[in-house]
């Protein structure tokens, strides 16, 4: 038996969870105060100028991944004496990579 934090009752847990805080009528408020503890943390976590950072650093790493790929693409074309429109090929695997998926 455990005591609920927050109405002080006495409880029998689900045997799943490991350190049992809050009775299943305290449960959303527990989970309630956790949400403002982590908002009030991470004020900034919903503006857009904190997406609009993230999405071009992904974008940076992306392009980073793809620079190195047309780097051993372009050895391999070499050691094969093939040729390939490279820009037309950067524009389209770039547009696979960037693009959200469906």
């Amino acid at each position: 038996m455990h005591r609920c934090e927050f109405c002080h009752s006495m409880f029998q847990p689900r045997p799943q969870v490991k350190r049992p805080r809050a009775c299943t009528a305290c449960q959303k408020k527990r989970q309630r105060e956790n949400e403002k503890a982590w908002h009030s943390k991470n004020k900034n976590h919903f503006s857009p100028l904190y997406h609009q950072i993230k999405k071009r650093l992904r974008l940076q790493e992306i392009r980073k991944i793809f620079n190195e790929l047309a780097r051993c693409f372009r050895v391999g074309l070499t050691f094969y004496r093939k040729q390939i429109e490279f820009p037309l090929f950067e524009e389209r695997v770039l547009k696979f990579f960037i693009q959200p998926s469906l």
